[in-house]
């Protein structure tokens, strides 16, 4: 497995551990306290994350720092470029709803109309994040 192929299969599951963190912090009613250490753990998970990579010899977090060569720079544009528009695509339909929502139809409270909103955003980056790890997997064998 190279090294690119490591740190996105890596990367994928600790988005996965982060939006499974934020979606209890969102949903799950807690005392205070117990919020301070769910956001401790998401430190933590980005921490584990940075070690990690920098164990995998990555100094310095931009563009495209986990490819290492063309192939794989060729292979990380193409995914890139269709997860962009699908997270676009996303947005848009995200916006849609949020109109659709306001209408005096739906007499949604603050709250309600609000965990609607971050359940579809954490929705769509989920699948964002499945979309990225499937396509990666996908064009890596072509």
């Amino acid at each position: 497995m190279t090294r690119a192929q490591r740190i996105v299969r890596f990367t994928f599951w600790n988005n996965n551990l982060t939006f499974v963190i934020l979606g209890i912090l969102f949903w799950v009613d807690m005392p205070v306290w117990l919020n301070l250490m769910v956001v401790l753990l998401i430190s933590a998970n980005l921490a584990g994350l940075m070690w990690y990579l920098n164990r995998l010899g990555i100094k310095k977090i931009s563009g495209l720092y986990f490819v290492d060569d063309e192939r794989d720079k060729a292979v990380a544009l193409r995914v890139h470029n269709a997860c962009m528009n699908t997270l676009l695509q996303g947005m848009f339909l995200l916006i849609l709803v949020v109109f659709v929502l306001k209408s005096p139809d739906w007499q949604l409270t603050v709250t309600t109309f609000g965990n609607i909103i971050l359940g579809l955003l954490l929705l769509v980056m989920v699948a964002s994040n499945c979309q990225y790890y499937y396509l990666w997997q996908k064009y890596d064998r072509d």
